[in-house]
């Protein structure tokens, strides 16, 4: 589980953090998909879930979920990305 986010503004230096922070968790994801059935076997499993936020260029909430869905086309992404749309 991930911490609070008490504040609402960032500097350069807090998204700089945060894009290193997330680029050095998906190559660790990436690592496991790689090693795949050298890693995990019937007996060796784990659980994992990815947050992540779709932002715009301006690192706000972006609208495109229904956009990713489409072009990625698989049923793996979870539910309430599918269902999740701004108002």
């Amino acid at each position: 589980m991930g911490s609070e986010i008490h504040k609402t503004v960032f500097t350069e230096e807090d998204y700089q953090a945060f894009e290193k922070a997330w680029l050095s968790e998906l190559d660790f994801v990436q690592n496991l998909f790689e090693q795949g059935s050298a890693l995990f076997s019937e007996s060796k499993r784990i659980g994992y879930e990815l947050e992540t936020c779709i932002l715009d260029a301006e690192y706000q909430p972006a609208p495109v979920n229904q956009k990713i869905l489409a072009e990625l086309d698989t049923t793996f992404l979870p539910l309430n990305l599918q269902t999740m749309t701004w108002k």
